[in-house]
């Protein structure tokens, strides 16, 4: 019976958990490409710059 009732509470609070680590990772992954896209703007703007 205990078991019974424990349970919905733990599939929600897993999901939760499930769902807070997905906006972890969609937040660092954004933010790494930010990044990526800053380093390489840079790189190129850099290379343009030798080149004159």
């Amino acid at each position: 019976m205990i078991s019974d009732l424990h349970r919905p509470s733990l599939i929600f609070v897993s999901s939760q958990v499930q769902l807070s680590h997905f906006h972890l990772i969609l937040s660092v992954s954004s933010s790494v490409l930010k990044i990526q896209i800053l380093v390489s703007t840079n790189i190129s703007s850099l290379i343009r710059l030798m080149n004159m």
